[in-house]
């Protein structure tokens, strides 16, 4: 297991191994104009936030890094 926590959660009111990461959003509306272009945005923030979650789990010991 990793280190002791360091972050300091307000929310939850105790220490954390990291820093919050926030919320993919979910507010995407598929319609006739939704463009090419909007749904590679779109895929490319949600890759970039998974991304974001791995490292972190990897940073930390809890997955093995690549």
């Amino acid at each position: 297991m990793p280190d002791q926590p360091t972050v300091f959660d307000e929310d939850a009111g105790h220490y954390v191994h990291g820093a919050a990461i926030t919320d993919a959003s979910t507010a995407h509306a598929l319609n006739a104009t939704f463009s090419d272009t909007e749904v590679e945005a779109a895929l490319d923030a949600l890759g970039t936030k998974i991304n974001g979650m791995l490292a972190a789990l990897r940073s930390r010991g809890i997955i093995a890094k690549d």
